[in-house]
């Protein structure tokens, strides 16, 4: 016959574990859902919240790419008009025409960092 040995217990009586944060919470349910076998359920109504969420978001990341590019096509006098207009109305290229010229006479190889 086996003998037992008794052992200490690891935590003293009356010792309570402290409550888990609430990202840990968090993580760990989210991780029980996304376990192999766990089908996502979906709403519709979800969904929907989701795309206008991510338009929104995009739209308000994209808007200052927009606004750089047709900025490169303005003319200086539609640059300058107060208040500003997104899209061009005189669409030009003597800006880069410009900045060929000015980047041939400076002596900075800005083509170097550039392209």
């Amino acid at each position: 016959m086996a003998t037992q040995v008794q052992t200490k217990p690891l935590r003293p009586r009356g010792y309570k574990a402290p409550k888990k944060s609430l990202l840990y919470r968090i993580v760990k349910r989210i991780m029980r859902m996304i376990q192999p076998g766990n089908a996502l359920n979906r709403s519709l109504g979800g969904d929907v919240v989701l795309l206008l969420t991510l338009l929104l978001f995009g739209t308000f990341t994209a808007y200052p790419m927009v606004f750089i590019i047709n900025n490169a096509f303005k003319p200086l006098s539609e640059i300058l008009i107060f208040p500003p207009r997104l899209f061009v109305r005189n669409p030009t290229l003597n800006n880069f025409s410009d900045l060929v010229q000015l980047m041939a006479e400076s002596w900075i190889p800005v083509s170097r960092y550039v392209f």
